[in-house]
């Protein structure tokens, strides 16, 4: 009995190492609790099924079926759960499987030639200690790297499913056919040929975990060339305004005491009217010399600026409520352009689809408090815009780059977001850990 308890354990044992590690790199569907809850539904009826096999039929039947519900049990974890592509959905699935025959095959190599229950016994530890070792590593090192190569490569993902697909086949054959492994006592070149195998898998992997690498710091580096370029923009612009309002206001300066002689002689005239025509003439005029300084952060009074402008070429209300110091300490110049840029874009497009006659507004609200950066933007949008999970889907063709980069940079500061839509508008909520930021650029 203690024998069909330790292969029922070392099922169970499977089931969840499995599910753990390709959760490791997996996007959750949303809504993550209720996917999550239908797929261990299905995946404890496959158990039950198992375990109730178990009692009625061989150990050997149950062994073969074992292999098919574990496979059965992946499948259902990765439709109900994953949000990934389909092709990077197979090629997680192919090279998990992969890890899982040669995890299983390490720890038979591993064990002792005992008796059956002492067999089962080590089996089950050794497999447990290699995933305890595995899983962490997943989820730690490889996870980061490898969502940002899911949104930097897109379709070219079919590419590299060849490698883990032949190398699944490779393992198949080489393990179970035409001699199983548990056979290959007195014959050391087999188990020599598939140390070499395992070798060269890595080598692989490596290889593309090299290029790989590379493909996201160009892209990286492109988007924050691109950032650069943005921002510069935008310190030109406050450049040249600022020269124009200090040009403007020398020479009204210089023609002061001419319009404190009109406005004497006004008064002395008694030409109260035309007094009051001529005052409201030349307020208008100090409005537009006005700096417009939203905020003591000079990036960010520049980008309010330069959409200021922007938002009155185009007929859109646009306000701003900015509550930041000077110096934004652990945060750097290009992420905060790259979060303020995209969603206040955003929002201009978002404007822009409505009709001129229905009236378009922007408001922006921004403070700093207790080492944290949050940021709110709310427009006038078109009904009927459609969310995947909780992210809206862009309606520009080859677009959405702008809400990844917001979604990667607030990653970055272990932020979190929010977008939604009330009464009309669209609402875009960020809060960046600033603090966090400083903790890393420490280490």
């Amino acid at each position: 009995m203690l024998y069909y308890v330790l292969l029922f354990i070392g099922f169970l044992e499977a089931i969840s190492c499995f599910v753990l590690m390709t959760t490791s790199t997996m996007k959750l569907r949303e809504p993550v609790r209720k996917n999550v809850m239908i797929a261990l539904s299905l995946i404890l009826l496959m158990i039950s099924l198992f375990f109730a096999g178990l009692l009625v039929f061989s150990v050997p039947a149950m062994e073969f079926f074992a292999i098919a519900i574990t496979l059965l049990i992946s499948v259902t974890w990765y439709f109900f759960c994953s949000a990934d592509p389909l092709f990077v959905s197979l090629f997680q699935h192919l090279t998990f499987l992969n890890i899982y025959i040669a995890v299983g095959y390490i720890s038979d190599r591993l064990t002792l030639d005992t008796d059956r229950l002492t067999y089962n016994m080590e089996y089950v530890l050794i497999r447990l200690l290699l995933y305890i070792v595995i899983i962490p590593i997943f989820f730690k090192y490889i996870r980061p790297g490898f969502r940002q190569l899911v949104d930097t490569l897109g379709p070219e993902w079919r590419n590299a499913l060849p490698v883990p697909f032949i190398f699944l086949i490779l393992q198949i054959c080489m393990l179970y056919y035409p001699v199983p492994y548990w056979h290959w006592e007195g014959d050391p070149w087999r188990t020599a040929i598939s140390w070499i195998a395992y070798a060269l898998f890595a080598a692989v992997y490596y290889l593309l975990y090299i290029e790989s690498s590379a493909i996201v710091r160009k892209n990286i580096l492109e988007k924050r060339d691109l950032l650069m370029t943005h921002q510069n923009k935008f310190w030109e612009a406050e450049f040249s305004r600022r020269k124009q309002a200090d040009l403007l206001l020398r020479r009204q300066r210089h023609d002061m005491r001419h319009h404190n002689a009109v406005i004497v002689n006004m008064l002395r005239e008694g030409l109260s009217d035309q007094l009051m025509a001529y005052m409201e003439s030349f307020s208008t005029l100090e409005e537009h010399a006005d700096n417009r300084e939203y905020t003591k952060n000079p990036i960010v009074n520049s980008i309010c600026n330069v959409y200021k402008q922007q938002a009155d070429r185009f007929g859109i209300l646009i306000s701003f409520t900015i509550h930041v110091p000077e110096n934004l300490d652990g945060m750097n110049s290009i992420d905060l352009t790259c979060i303020v840029c995209n969603i206040l874009e955003n929002a201009f497009e978002g404007c822009q689809r409505l009709p001129e006659h229905i009236c378009r507004e922007i408001d922006m609200q921004m403070k700093y408090a207790a080492n944290r950066l949050y940021l709110q933007v709310k427009n006038t949008c078109v009904d009927g815009i459609v969310f995947e999970g909780d992210i809206p889907v862009t309606q520009k063709k080859k677009g959405g780059t702008g809400i990844k980069s917001v979604l990667y940079t607030a990653e970055n500061y272990q932020g979190t977001t929010n977008f939604y839509v009330q009464e009309g508008k669209f609402i875009t909520q960020i809060v960046l850990n600033l603090q966090a930021a400083k903790k890393r650029t420490k280490k």
